[in-house]
């Protein structure tokens, strides 16, 4: 009788008990309801949490607690237990039917439905703990519990703890919400919690040290109780990684407490079914042999077996750290010899799946480094460039490492793949070189792989699923050597881009995909980097095509990152064109795309960064380009075409700013670029040639920038932005005439490039008004406003300043044409009286409005008359105002004023 006493008392709390107001609360809210299910593994702290809600919390009633054991697995025996608990707790009035009942053992199923219709009757609220409740197994004991759970009135409330769900229908009170669960989910320590634990156990650690515990336990109360047995006060967070589910304390409670409960099956199928995490049905049986995975499964995991179900669908199960760590232990002491097979049939399992990085993880753990290599050639490789990634190259990881001393193809690569991903480009190529001559050096039959000592000496025959080891297969070394010498050339070498990418291509095309089925993943990827090769080569027709396959393919394949440059490149074909909204659309998409999915430090995500700066600086919004330029810098990106095309681009925004010793600094940093890789192709070549020529000349340097440009023609974008530019020298060199013979000669080969036709046009138009040609010049100006209307180009406008204002006047008061771009290109094109009131340090005296008019035309060379002419001043007036501005600059010619004022910000 002393013993069912103590059964029918909430335990005592011990001294050091943590209290959790969390769980009290949980509990609370769940007597709301009919029944309360409170399910965790051994060491989760069920019981003590509920006794403390029962003694000290807000239970809605008395509450009557049994602690189950064994002798309650009979009608007679449980009825006996619960109704003395009941009685204990004082719900039962005097005189009650049930005060002093006291079942026989002839107590059956009727004379159980007599109590619960007794017990449905009582008057106050009560609340019944049945704590343990896994132990009762008797089919009409578990009939008569259901039966109190479903007559349950609503002054009664039943909370069921157990270690796994007991076999009652508790699923019908689930949809009639009348079942709360509280799992180990919501059992579990917080850091907190576990903060309060581990200083009443005498432990106060430093909290990066308890997040650590709490992360390696799951919050497990069990777990951080055995961790402070093991743990001092000066654990570190290494310590916490290296507490291990072997380690004794640990060991002896699981073992006792778990694994010592399951069947000889049961126990087989969790060893062998553990060297898989996360583990699925389909897995866990080609690791154990047994067909009925998935109902082992959900029964180990209704048993709290220390195995969670993820996602919510009950496919995959998760295992807990330091349990799958114990069952590791215990089948190297049970199973010798088979944890390397396990290994390798799950590795071949999930390759069959399509998951190549939990593949390799599998067989880095059996040391099958040839295998590794097989699969990373063969398929996994063009998963570098997937979503997946960053993934893979954690996995190879180990491999990379194990090229240090056992330097084989397979080791090589995969250090070649992970340098990649790390912007090592000289330590890949080295690593891909030395692949490709180990590969070369191979005899006929040899290996590439080791083993993990296991008895089966490494190799697998395909008896158990596996693949056969070996090294691999050379048409897909030979594959991937070619793409990462390729991927080589974007980063280092871009003028050789298109012949390693053409060389790739041709090396794919003569691989059967039976071989190596990732064979249409490298050509996608490859057609993507030969796209980019033609673009910055200056074909951008083909490149256009290229691009646009590319594109596709690499959609098809999943490939993320190929197809995120891809688009991006072909943003900035839409620019070259001059089409800069389309460009902008397709810009702003892959970034969106690119921050959604945390693309944005990739070197693939560059190119649509120079399409959006590209497009802002056309439209004169220079602080939006210099945020995406900046953007695109600062991620230390290795891409050198992209990085080239973003330092042409900024020095054009310090020149459209006039300030021209960032420009200067800029053209340097632009050589930097060129010099850190092995020279650029042939269009980014010439469009950094001709910036740091553009940068010359508006110094006032008309003949260093003309040495800069060569004397060829031709009829891509880079020539049609040299014809602008030797335009631009004539005229600074007061070469109207050849300035406008140039031009009118040439404008059909900058039509298909708007900005430059827009350029060109207007410089057209300043030559044709110098040589008073009038009519002529009111054609060109009206001509490149029809086109930057179109495109929405306003930064030739801005670069001519003050000259062009009058031709804009002209046009609105003869032509009439887009009226309001015309306001604005005045408008953008004015003066600032802020520079006009506030000069830079430097004149003895600010500029007058009209000596600014007449500074802006300094840097274009024009004559005084033509100067006069344009601002409908006599010659006299405009060399008086000269002479002012020398005087209050400080200089004596016409150069120095162009320097000084470019020095104090008026230009």
């Amino acid at each position: 009788m002393a013993g069912l006493t103590l059964r029918t008392s909430p335990p005592a709390i011990p001294p050091r008990f943590v209290r959790r107001p969390r769980v009290d609360a949980a509990l609370s809210r769940a007597a709301a309801g009919a029944v309360t299910l409170v399910s965790a593994g051994p060491g989760y702290g069920k019981t003590l949490g509920l006794a403390h809600w029962a003694r000290h919390g807000d239970p809605p009633g008395r509450v009557a607690w049994l602690s189950v054991d064994g002798s309650d697995d009979s009608l007679p025996g449980f009825w006996s237990a619960l109704l003395r608990a009941v009685q204990v707790s004082g719900a039962v009035p005097a005189a009650h039917a049930l005060l002093g009942l006291q079942p026989a053992a002839s107590f059956g199923p009727a004379e159980a439905a007599g109590v619960i219709d007794d017990l449905t009757a009582l008057p106050d609220p009560l609340v019944i703990v049945l704590d343990d409740v896994q132990q009762l197994r008797d089919r009409d004991l578990l009939r008569s519990i259901d039966l109190l759970l479903e007559r349950r009135p609503p002054g009664l409330h039943v909370v069921l703890s157990a270690r796994y769900d007991p076999p009652l229908r508790l699923r019908r009170l689930a949809v009639a919400d009348g079942l709360t669960e509280l799992r180990s989910r919501e059992l579990a320590f917080t850091t907190a919690e576990a903060r309060d634990l581990l200083a009443g156990s005498d432990l106060p650690l430093p909290d990066p040290v308890v997040d650590a515990l709490v992360e390696r336990t799951r919050g497990w109360a069990a777990g951080l109780r055995l961790a402070a047995m093991s743990l001092g006060p000066h654990t570190s967070e290494a310590d916490v990684t290296r507490l291990r589910g072997s380690d004794r304390p640990v060991a002896e409670y699981l073992l006792e407490e778990v694994l010592d409960q399951l069947t000889a099956d049961d126990r087989r199928f969790l060893l062998f079914s553990s060297v898989a995490d996360p583990v699925c049905a389909g897995l866990a049986s080609a690791l154990t042999g047994d067909d009925d995975a998935q109902s082992r499964l959900e029964r180990l995991e209704g048993h709290n077996a220390f195995l969670v179900g993820l996602a919510g669908d009950r496919t995959w199960f998760g295992w807990h750290p330091l349990f799958r760590e114990l069952l590791a232990h215990r089948l190297q002491i049970e199973a010798p010899g088979m944890a390397g097979p396990l290994h390798r049939r799950a590795a071949a399992w999930l390759e069959a799946d399509g998951d190549h990085v939990a593949a390799i993880g599998q067989l880095t753990e059996a040391g099958d480094w040839a295998s590794i290599g097989r699969l990373i050639t063969e398929r996994a490789a063009p998963d570098l460039v997937a979503a997946q990634g960053g993934a893979l190259v954690d996995a190879l990881e180990p491999a990379a490492r194990r090229s240090r001393v056992d330097p084989t193809p397979a080791t090589l690569l995969a250090s070649a793949l992970w340098n990649f991903r790390r912007f090592d480009y000289d330590g890949m190529l080295r690593d891909t070189n030395s692949a490709a001559l180990a590969a070369a050096d191979r005899t006929d039959g040899s290996t590439d792989g080791s083993t993990d000592g296991s008895t089966d000496g490494g190799t697998d025959n395909g008896t158990d699923g596996s693949p056969a080891a070996g090294s691999p297969d050379p048409s897909g070394i030979d594959v991937l050597v070619a793409v990462l010498r390729m991927a080589y050339a974007r980063a280092r070498d871009p003028r050789s881009l298109v012949a390693t990418a053409g060389e790739a291509l041709e090396l794919i095309d003569r691989v059967p995909r039976h071989r190596v089925p990732a064979v249409e993943r490298y050509r996608a990827i490859t057609t993507a980097n030969l796209g980019t090769g033609l673009l910055w080569s200056g074909d951008v027709t083909a490149a256009t095509a290229t691009l646009t396959e590319a594109q596709k393919s690499c959609h098809e394949w999943d490939l993320s990152l190929p197809e995120l440059t891809a688009a991006g490149h072909l943003a900035i074909i839409e620019a070259v064109h001059g089409r800069f909204r389309q460009a902008v659309r397709d810009g702003e998409r892959a970034r969106v795309v690119a921050e959604l999915h945390g693309w944005s430090p990739e070197p693939q995500a560059s190119a649509h960064m120079v399409a959006l700066a590209w497009a802002a600086l056309a439209g004169g919004r220079l602080d939006r380009a210099d945020r995406f330029i900046a953007a695109a810098i600062g991620r230390g990106n290795p891409d050198t075409g992209c990085q080239s095309a973003l330092a042409v681009l900024s020095i054009e925004v310090a020149l459209t700013r006039r300030d021209h010793g960032l420009a200067a600094r800029r053209v340097a940093d632009l050589d930097a670029v060129g010099t850190r890789g092995k020279g650029l192709p042939p269009m980014l070549a010439a469009c950094a040639r001709l910036a740091a020529a553009d940068a010359l000349l508006v110094r006032g340097d008309p003949v260093g920038a003309r040495r800069l440009l060569p004397d060829e023609e031709g009829i891509g974008f880079s020539d049609a932005l040299h014809t602008v530019v030797l335009a631009k020298c004539l005229l600074a060199q007061d070469d109207a005439a050849g300035c406008l013979e140039l031009l009118t000669r040439r404008l059909p080969a900058l039509n298909p490039f708007a900005a430059p036709a827009v350029d060109g046009r207007l410089i057209a138009s300043l030559a044709a008004a110098r040589l008073r040609k009038d009519a002529q010049s009111l054609t060109l100006i009206s001509d490149a406003i029809d086109i930057a209307a179109e495109h929405g180009i306003v930064r030739p406008f801005l670069l001519a300043g003050g000259p062009v204002r009058p031709l804009l006047n002209r046009h609105r008061s003869l032509v009439g044409r887009h009226q309001p771009f015309t306001a604005t290109l005045l408008e953008a094109t004015a003066p600032t009286s802020t520079t006009a009131m506030t000069p830079s340090p430097g004149p003895t005296e600010a500029l007058t409005e009209r000596e600014l008019s007449v500074l802006a035309y300094l840097p274009t060379y024009m004559k005084s008359i033509d100067i006069a002419d344009d601002l409908f001043l006599s010659v006299n007036t405009v060399k008086s105002h000269l002479q002012a501005i020398y005087r209050k600059l400080g200089v004596s010619s016409r150069q120095d004023a162009v320097h000084r004022a470019r020095d104090h910000g008026l230009l």
